[in-house]
Order: structure tokens, then C-alpha cells, then sequence
């Protein structure tokens, strides 16, 4: 892409490439950033938000405003847009972490890429096809696996056991309701997702479980999954990547695992059907014959179920290679 002149920006992430530079992460290394340059690449550079613990729990708050500047990239991301972040950006200059020279530098990669910008023509107008291909994305996204012989859709008179995760502090009501869940007004609704599917699959039941299950959860919903043809776990993963990677507790894994065996012994099916980064289901300690996942937003979580029913078809690809057991 670059040999074609098709990038004008790349952004830098907080991880580290032994191989090139151990001590720093890509977004405060020259090293790194010059294995780009050297290649003929011209655009600029912008950091991934230095707020990122990746970032500040080895180098602090302010220090790495002024490192990733003179290490080549010419915008510091960051959520503070006040004076603070000005004066910290200045006192990094005054202790030399940043150079008259590399100050220049990124100064002037700025102005000509907003000459570029200020520059481009006019946008052509969005037909109502432009919009639909648009809108097509939450439905053409959703992925799915399965094992030779199981569909990947659910019979819609079955009678399934849904499993729900939901954050840890949310409060199940005696109605049945989630409450203090703090998805609700974002792209995972609990509630909703319930809602969808006693709707899609009647003769099915729904229990809500937490990310990080008491034992005493673990039993109840054991227990309430008696009598069921198979078992559906649906979990999330949210993007946490200011306070570290998200990953399934080992709690919610024994549960899974559980149903799993006992769905083997009965020759019945367990399934996993997850929204938002793929590669936590490389978790899971057993192999589950149906796999779906899905993207983070309403209309995606409803398209996976959707797919889950039959009513559409599972088109998505994973873009990079999981190992799903």
C-alpha cells in the first residue's frame, strides 16, 4: 500500500518488538518507527492514546508526550486536551526529552497533511446502495464455525438453555430483569438479548450468570439447565484496553466446561456464542462443536442472533488467525 502512495497516517500501539527494541513499546520507539521510514513511508505518525496503562504504568503521564515525538511520530494522542496536556508537552521540551529538531519535523508533517486534507475534492454524493452497503456490514460480519454435521443454526422449536454473562455488579430481579448493568444503554443489553430469544426460540429457557460466578451461581445454573435438549453460553468481551486485557475468569470457564461434558455424554450440543475480540475464546479448555461471534453493536448482536435462528446467513471472516480449539 505504501509503494502505491495509499497511506497518509499509521498509528502507533503500545507494544513492544523484542526483536527491534526491547526496552520500548513501538509507540516511544525510533527504532521501530524508523523500520517504517527506511521503507520509503512519508505520511505521518500518531500514537495510540498515551492514557493507556501500556504507556503510563512504565513511563508515567507526562514524560511520554515529549518521548513519542522525538522517537518520530508527529501527533501525541491523548484524552487531555487541556492546558495540562500543553504544559506538559512544554516541560518535556524544556527537560529535553523533545528537540527543536523533531518538534520542526512533526510540525511540518502536519502542515502538509493538512494541506492534503484542506485539498481533496469534493465528496461525492451517498446514494441510498452506498447506505445500504453500509448498513449490510452488522449482518455480513457475523462469523460462525461448526463441527461436520451440526448446523449453525438452532431448531427454533428446541428447547435450549441460554446462558447469559452479564457484568459483575448487575442485580437480577425477581421479574427476571438485569438492573445496575451498565451495558444497557450501550451495544450489549442483557435484557434485550433475553427478550430475543424466548421471542426466536419459545419453548427455551434464559439464566442471567455474572462474569466472575459464585459457586453458588455455577450450581444454580446447573440446576436450572436440567431438562434441556443443549446448552448456549453467551459472553461479551468489552474493549477494556485502558485497564488491561479482558479475558474470561476461570470460574465462568468451569461452568462452560460443565455443560460441555455433560452435553458429550447426552450426545447433545454445546455452543458459544460471543461479541467482541475473538481471541479470548482461545480460553476455553474443550473444543465446542458451534462457534458464532459477533461485533460490538446493537444491530450486530441482533443480526447474530438472527444467524443463530436461521434467519440469516453467518458471511464474516475472522481477520486474523484464532486458535479455537
Amino acid at each position: 500500500l505504501n509503494k502505491q502512495g495509499l497511506i497518509d497516517g499509521i498509528m502507533t500501539g503500545h507494544v513492544r518488538m523484542d526483536k527491534i527494541d526491547p526496552g520500548m513499546p513501538a509507540s516511544l520507539s525510533r527504532k521501530v518507527i524508523d523500520v517504517i521510514k527506511n521503507q520509503g513511508f512519508e505520511g505521518f505518525f500518531v500514537t495510540d492514546c498515551l492514557r493507556m496503562m501500556g504507556v503510563m504504568s512504565d513511563f508515567g503521564e507526562v514524560d511520554p508526550k515529549g518521548m513519542c515525538i522525538e522517537a518520530g511520530n508527529a501527533v501525541a494522542l491523548d484524552w487531555d486536551y487541556t492546558k495540562r496536556a500543553y504544559d506538559a508537552m512544554v516541560d518535556c521540551y524544556n527537560r529535553g526529552l523533545l528537540t527543536d529538531e523533531r518538534l520542526d519535523e512533526a510540525v511540518k508533517k502536519i502542515l502538509e497533511t493538512q494541506e492534503k486534507v484542506f485539498n481533496l475534492p469534493e465528496v461525492a454524493e451517498i446514494t441510498a446502495e452506498d447506505i445500504e452497503k453500509f448498513n449490510s456490514i452488522n449482518k455480513d460480519s457475523v462469523f460462525a464455525q461448526v463441527d461436520e454435521g451440526v448446523p449453525v443454526a438452532l431448531s427454533r422449536e428446541g428447547k435450549h438453555f441460554f446462558a447469559i454473562m452479564v457484568e459483575n455488579g448487575s442485580t437480577v430481579k425477581d421479574d427476571g430483569k438485569v438492573t445496575v448493568d451498565t451495558f444497557s444503554t450501550k451495544w450489549f443489553n442483557p435484557n434485550h438479548v433475553q427478550e430475543r430469544l424466548l421471542e426466536l426460540f419459545p419453548n427455551s429457557k434464559c439464566h442471567f450468570i455474572d462474569q466472575f460466578p459464585s459457586p453458588h451461581q455455577n450450581m444454580m445454573l446447573l440446576n436450572d439447565a436440567m431438562g434441556c435438549d443443549d446448552y448456549v453460553f453467551l459472553t461479551f468481551t468489552d474493549k477494556k484496553a485502558y485497564s488491561g486485557l479482558d479475558r474470561f475468569t476461570s470460574r465462568l470457564l468451569t461452568v462452560m466446561t460443565a455443560c460441555l461434558l455433560n452435553a458429550s455424554t447426552k450426545g447433545q450440543t454445546a455452543s458459544v456464542v460471543h461479541f467482541g475480540t475473538a481471541t479470548v475464546l482461545e480460553d476455553l479448555p474443550n473444543h465446542f462443536p458451534r462457534v458464532i461471534i459477533g461485533g460490538q453493536s446493537p444491530d450486530c448482536v441482533d443480526c447474530t442472533l438472527d444467524v443463530l435462528a436461521g434467519l440469516h446467513e453467518a458471511k464474516g471472516h475472522l481477520t486474523y488467525n484464532v486458535n479455537l480449539k
